[in-house]
Formats: C-alpha cells, structure tokens, sequence
C-alpha cells in the first residue's frame, strides 16, 4: 500500500479558495467533525487507539474533509472547548475501544492462521452464521433496504437506495420559469435508487476496529476472492433469475464535496463516513422487480483452503 504524507497548509489553502463547508450551520459543522474523527481513529494490533494520520488515498481524502471542517469552524470562532458534554459522550462512544495492553481483537487468531497468506477479502459477523459458511459453505444474501433498520447500529445502518448531495450553493444554478436566478443558502437533492436489490458485502482489509463497530464475533478470511465471487454470482443466478449481478469496491463520497464526474452509482457509493470500512460488495438486480426481496440461503462449493474462520 503506498503511504501519502499529508500537506497540511496546502489543504488550508485550499480551502480558503473553495470555502465549500460556509453555508452549513455550526450544528451540521460539529456533527461532521464527529463522524469524520471517528473515520481517522484506528486501533493498532497492541490494542491502542490512535489518530491516524497517514495511510491510502481513501483516507488521505477522510483527512482532507477534517482538516476543512476544522478551518471552517474556526472562521467561526470556535474551539473544541465549545463542545457540550452529549456531544463529546457521543464522539467517545464512535471511536475503537482500545483494549491495551491486551492485544486488539483477532490480531492472535489472525496471526496464526492456517494459511499465512494475507487474505484478500473478509467478512465480519457472528459465528452462529459464518461458521456456516466456513463448514458448509452457507451464506445468507439479503437486500439493500434491510440494512435502513433503526435497530442496526450506526455501522450498519444505512440507507442502500439512495444518497443525498449538499454541493456550494454556487456550484448549482436554479432559477426561475423565467428565468431569473434564485439565491439558495444550502442546498440539498437526493438521488434515489428505483428498485431493492440483494446485496453481499465485505472488507477489503483487516482491521480489528471492525469486531467491535460490527458487533462481531469473527471473520471469515477470503483467500481467493476470484473463486469465491464467481461461486457466489453463479449460484445466486441459479436461485434468482438476475437482470444485472456486479462486483465493486464501493465509492465514498462526501455529500458536501462530491468529487468526479456524473451522478453516484447508487448501490456502490456510500457516505464519507464509512470509509474506514473498506467495503467490497456485489450487488444484484433481478429481473422481476419487487417492494419485498426475500433473503437468500445459498449452498457455496468452494475449496476447503479458500476460507478460514478468525474468532476474535
């Protein structure tokens, strides 16, 4: 993994010429900064917690968006002095728990792992479940508007059918029949999904943080993905007729600073605030459309040395 050291006062700079962030209230501004330091937080294998700020273009871009939400605060007169006592709780309560000087979850287990190959995929979650897959190569599939469940946590929960943009309102023009402009403070314009679709998600890394934000009480280490994915694509057409079935890492995108061209393909972009995840996922569209998808037990064949069970 290349490693990109992070040019602070360029950002700053940056910044005050594309003060993107001024419209938003400080309530919308301090939230952000929340999620946002959450994201940067990591917990190392000797189980403490750290700021991390260093690491891939992923989170070279989760680092930017920190560092401007903190320029524009200030432009406001705060400090993290301002902050109230429930918002700080609640800041706490996102960050990884460090567990030193015990080592962080599934380092051990990870580390003596049967094949000592990295693993390039890895799917977090309970034994009850996984230990299915593993042993008799079972995996639940379920659909995208499963995971818009209050009773999720906010690692999970998330709204898979659509995405709401926040741009500069001078980055869009809205005018009038006639044709005369109209000055917008904030704006905001989500993007909707038409239909469910069944989706399959997982990790592209390792990361111990992910036992605890996903209630965890394992993973499964991926080694071939490519056998894996073609089986799981294979025998999800077998029981679904399937207009469309995609794999990708997904996109993170941040609402108030979209960067590329067109519109967010919508069941590969999630919010800026997942991107410590690192998700992989496969998305699939069957071709007769429903309000209510069933979930999915599929039988996998698979070859005894492609996964392996990590406790944490």
């Amino acid at each position: 993994m290349k490693i990109f050291v992070p040019p602070f006062e360029e950002w700053k700079d940056r910044y005050r010429q594309n003060p993107y962030l001024r419209g938003q209230s400080v309530e919308v501004l301090q939230d952000r900064f929340r999620y946002l330091f959450e994201n940067i937080m990591s917990l190392r294998c000797d189980g403490k917690a750290v700021f991390n700020w260093f690491g891939d273009k992923d989170h070279m871009y989760l680092l930017q968006a920190f560092v401007d939400t903190y320029e524009e605060l200030k432009t406001r007169g705060w400090k993290s002095s301002d902050l109230p006592q429930d918002f700080l709780s609640s800041m706490e309560a996102g960050i990884p728990k460090p567990t030193y000087p015990n080592p962080a979850p599934g380092v051990l287990p990870y580390s003596k792992r049967r094949v000592q190959a990295p693993g390039r995929l890895f799917k977090y979650g309970q034994e009850k479940y996984l230990g299915q897959l593993v042993s008799h190569g079972i995996l639940r599939i379920c659909h995208a508007s499963k995971y818009n469940d209050p009773s999720l946590n906010s690692a999970i929960k998330d709204n898979e059918l659509e995405f709401t943009l926040l741009p500069k309102p001078g980055d869009v023009k809205v005018e009038t029949l006639e044709g005369e402009p109209i000055d917008m403070q904030v704006i905001g314009f989500t993007i909707r999904h038409p239909v469910d679709y069944y989706v399959s998600c997982f990790s592209r890394r390792f990361a111990p943080r992910l036992f605890g934000d996903f209630g965890a009480d394992c993973c499964v280490v991926i080694y071939d993905p490519k056998a894996f994915l073609e089986e799981l694509c294979t025998r999800l057409a077998e029981k679904i007729p399937m207009r469309e079935i995609r794999g990708y890492r997904v996109h993170y995108l941040d609402p108030h600073n979209p960067q590329g061209k067109g519109m967010p393909i919508i069941p590969f972009t999630k919010h800026i605030r997942f991107t410590y995840q690192a998700e992989f996922r496969i998305a699939a569209h069957p071709w007769e459309t429903s309000p209510t998808l069933e979930e999915i037990d599929l039988e996998l064949r698979l070859p005894t040395d492609c996964l392996e069970l990590i406790r944490r």
